[in-house]
């Protein structure tokens, strides 16, 4: 079977799973057979056909979230690096799969930020003035069945576009003809020395803002997902802090969402600057993250295709932007196993060693970026594993929960969500983002009260060490410096995201201790008995309080007790 009739047949495929692809939530709800069609068999067959290395050919089905709309495109590297902004040819789907387009078509993610210019002005209707640049006239153009889109961004940046039909026996030539009339755009677009009249793919220069936790918040509502703006404010500080958080608590809650949106929100370019990766339980070593040197073939290293390497490489290559990593369900697999390399990497500042050679896409050694944040979602259940110390060490942990109040908001509002309503929204401030975190600032407002609790934490071996010191005291100023939260919320987030995750053992080991900080939890030893029937009470670090009780609470029921399972 040659090529074309290949496609033609991986087509028919999607075509025949179109309820399965679209009923999908998340990419990992698409089966794996027929999501490779895309994103792997059908980019295989057209990289023969135009067997030309100058071609990126890419196909996606979403980024974690499943997408409406798949695709399959083919970039010119020369003239094209992202899907977002350039110009390139591209397979859309229509909103029903069951029929495609190819299409000539321009990125329209981030309209009015980025896009073709001429004469180094932005174009209001690019794809009229390109059509009109290329003086293209082929009646197989512009067929009027577009409607079926879905993305009116797809149909907005459509220069042309034809049906494509899978039983037609004249496709090689429908796709050559749409590759000749890339390589005139290639050929008009890079030769802006010679012409003033060329269309010239230059980002426009984004005003950069100082980074407001006010932007972050309102980005974040803007998305009809209902947080506390307390829970934001740590989850955005801590990852300013120190960019490795963990995010636990009730399946369902939000951490994965709050993760994404937050990613989204601080970047301009979303398919670039964020990895979205659902952990398996099959994860034994690094190979899953950093790839692994292919044996049997000399001098070739392969990358895994979730595309964590790849966001690392870039982190490296872009150090004044924000780059994010979401690892779903982290605790599916030991994490110690495979994230091994990294969390050495996290404290000594060395490069990790991926192989002995080196090519243009794999070097030898790779830093972990200071600017690559990374976010752990875990659940605990009996299918999941327990993180030790060291990986709760070098982390901060912040549990999900859903209260009474937030849950009646839901019920009573039922609000659409809507990620996309972040995506870009705080990417004015994204260089502000990773600046914050340098500054070099330490509150000495915390000093006496962690030292409390570094005396008590020391009776069960569960003390803080010089790093967590410092970064609690780093969080502390920082929000504080912000006006973010107020000294004693600062406090009592520090305390129960760096302090108690480490706190787990029997009730014999943790009972006294418990009882002590609970105390610590108050103002002048007023704190109320432990053994009474707690369920309102005013303490001065609530947050620590709450969690101290259900641990105490559990602990007396089941004989053991642990930060994750209380």
């Amino acid at each position: 079977m040659d090529s074309i009739a290949t496609i033609n047949s991986y087509f028919e495929t999607c075509f025949n799973n179109a309820s399965t692809i679209k009923n999908a939530k998340t990419v990992a709800d698409i089966d794996k057979s027929v999501s490779d069609v895309i994103t792997k068999l059908i980019p295989q067959e057209l990289k023969s056909l135009i067997n030309n290395d100058n071609y990126k050919i890419c196909g996606s089905v979403g980024k974690g979230r499943a997408t409406n709309t798949p695709w399959i495109a083919m970039l010119d590297k020369d003239i094209t690096t992202s899907t977002r902004n350039g110009v390139y040819v591209v397979f859309l789907f229509s909103t029903d799969l069951k029929q495609v387009y190819i299409t000539l078509n321009q990125g329209t993610t981030i309209p009015g930020k980025f896009g073709p210019r001429l004469n180094n002005k932005r174009i209001e209707d690019n794809s009229k003035r390109i059509r009109a640049l290329l003086n293209e006239s082929n009646p197989i153009f512009r067929d009027d069945g577009m409607a079926d889109i879905h993305d009116k961004g797809y149909r907005k940046g459509a220069i042309y576009y034809t049906l494509w039909d899978v039983s037609s026996t004249n496709n090689k030539e429908l796709l050559d003809l749409y590759l000749q009339v890339y390589e005139k755009y290639k050929s008009l677009s890079t030769e802006k020395h010679k012409s003033s009249d060329v269309i010239q793919q230059e980002p426009i220069e984004k005003k950069q803002m100082p980074f407001s936790k006010d932007i972050i918040l309102d980005t974040i509502h803007s998305t009809g997902l209902i947080y506390s703006d307390n829970l934001i404010i740590r989850y955005a500080y801590a990852l300013i802090t120190k960019p490795f958080v963990i995010l636990s608590g009730l399946a369902g809650s939000g951490k994965t969402q709050l993760a994404i949106a937050l990613a989204h929100a601080l970047s301009d370019n979303v398919e670039e600057q964020v990895c979205f990766v659902p952990v398996g339980a099959d994860w034994t070593n690094r190979e899953p993250l950093l790839g692994y040197p292919n044996a049997l073939k000399s001098g070739i290293y392969e990358k895994p295709d979730n595309g964590i390497l790849d966001i690392i490489i870039k982190a490296n290559a872009n150090p004044k932007l924000p780059y994010f990593l979401i690892l779903d369900e982290m605790n599916l697999s030991y994490v110690e196993r495979y994230f091994a390399d990294f969390l050495s990497a996290m404290e000594s500042n060395q490069e990790i060693p991926l192989w002995s050679k080196e090519n243009g896409d794999v070097p030898t050694k790779i830093q972990l970026p200071k600017n690559l944040y990374i976010t752990g979602t875990i659940n605990v259940d009996e299918t999941t594993y327990m993180f030790s110390p060291k990986v709760l060490d070098r982390a901060n942990v912040i549990e999900f929960k859903v209260s009474a109040e937030e849950m009646n908001t839901y019920l009573s509002a039922n609000p659409i969500v809507d990620i996309n309503n972040a995506s870009g929204k705080a990417a004015c401030m994204a260089q502000a983002f990773v600046e914050h975190g340098k500054q070099i600032i330490a509150s000495k407002l915390a000093d006496k009260t962690l030292n409390k609790f570094f005396a008590q934490l020391k009776n069960v071996n569960a003390e803080f060490g010089y790093r967590s010191a410092s970064e609690m005291k780093k969080f502390i100023g920082l929000v504080l410096l912000d006006e973010a939260m107020k000294e004693n919320e600062a406090i009592d987030a520090a305390i129960v995201q760096k302090m108690l995750p480490k706190l787990h053992g029997s009730r014999k080991k943790l009972d006294k201790v418990l009882t002590e900080l609970w105390k610590l939890c108050f103002e002048d030893d007023n704190a109320p008995d432990l053994k009474e029937d707690l369920v309102n009470f005013e303490a001065r670090y609530p947050l620590s309080a709450d969690k101290i009780l259900r641990m105490y609470k559990y602990a007396h029921e089941n004989g053991f007790t642990s930060y994750a399972e209380a």
